[in-house]
């Protein structure tokens, strides 16, 4: 089960650069996904 998800959307150097920082606390996540990740499905949700 994943309790974590992150999407970077794509695999571009900026992104990449961006997405190490933060999982090394160097810079925060903010904001929220504009995709469902669960696909609209209440069931794919585990909590």
């Amino acid at each position: 089960m994943i309790e974590t998800f992150i999407n970077a959307y794509t695999a571009n150097e900026f992104n990449v650069e961006m997405l190490v920082k933060k999982l090394n606390g160097e810079s925060s996540f903010k904001g929220k996904s504009p995709v469902d990740p669960f696909c609209y499905q209440r069931q794919t949700r585990t909590i």
